[in-house]
């Protein structure tokens, strides 16, 4: 069964999405690395105004400079994680210690296919508006697979698998695909990341 989550802001979106976890409707219990998490299968999140991008309603406050500077790490096709180290001192609790980022946003999307896919999917749709090609491809089977004994490959498997991009009423649609999600880290900075992209 779907659940739809729909608002115009960040704020009212989140706020949406985290009383549905607090609640028991539909909600899964479920063990994971950091402990027992509640879990919404299937669920559809949809921002209707992508500029009202930023959750302020979370205690504690996000961290606005080390958001802007993931959106700028991601665009530069980085992978490093001193760069976001310096913005966010507990940054290697969430993603390891390696010096750089199995699954970094930016690499995949600039350089990891051998394909600037951004650059390649701004060219796509400013010449064929009407394409519903535009994927593109973060997550890699090769590497991001869980290892023959089930295990993870690294500490920092991508959350966000794909994109999906279409121009309809002179306006991008951005689809993003997220095989796990947690809403009180990885969501609010998602939000910030997708739609500055």
């Amino acid at each position: 069964m779907w659940q739809l989550f729909e608002a115009d802001t960040a704020n009212e979106l989140w706020t949406k999405v985290v009383e549905s976890l607090l609640g028991d409707a539909g909600v899964i219990t479920q063990p994971s690395r950091c402990g027992t998490t509640r879990e919404i299968l299937h669920a559809v999140l949809t921002l209707r105004q992508p500029r009202e991008r930023w959750v302020t309603v979370r205690r504690p406050a996000l961290n606005p400079a080390f958001a802007i500077a993931e959106v700028f790490w991601i665009l530069e096709g980085r992978s490093d994680a001193r760069f976001l180290s310096y913005f966010n001192r507990s940054f290697t609790r969430h993603v390891g210690t390696a010096t750089h980022l199995h699954g970094a946003y930016g690499k995949r999307l600039r350089t990891h296919f051998n394909i600037d896919q951004l650059s390649h999917a701004y060219d796509t749709l400013r010449l064929n508006p009407n394409s519903r090609q535009v994927v593109l491809q973060i997550w890699d089977a090769g590497s991001d697979l869980p290892n023959e004994g089930g295990q993870p490959r690294d500490s920092d498997i991508p959350c966000n698998t794909q994109s999906i991009l279409k121009i309809r009423n002179s306006k991008l649609e951005w689809l993003q695909v997220i095989r796990s999600n947690d809403v009180f880290l990885g969501l609010p900075h998602n939000l910030i990341q997708f739609t500055m992209l």
